[in-house]
């Protein structure tokens, strides 16, 4: 686990999720083609009972695939696409 706030290793950029402002691009590792859009933070609980306090977050491709991420998880920001 990274200490620090931001991360650079050979030109790539990461920062945790929570850190990233509302409607920014990231990708969740440096190999994969799939670009999210960080959406709001959703409290509370699902249909099933389980709690989610995670981020909501949208496939640029495809705005019906939404997929829900903790604050902590370091993405990968600063990239062309």
């Amino acid at each position: 686990m990274k200490t620090e706030q931001y991360y650079i290793n050979e030109g790539f950029e990461w920062v945790a999720l929570k850190d990233l402002p509302k409607g920014t691009y990231f990708k969740r590792s440096e190999t994969t083609d799939k670009v999210y859009i960080k959406e709001s933070y959703v409290r509370g609980e699902d249909y099933l009972g389980r709690k989610l306090n995670k981020y909501e977050c949208i496939d640029f491709d495809d705005i019906n695939h939404i997929i829900m991420i903790k604050g902590n998880k370091e993405v990968f920001i600063n990239f062309e696409f």
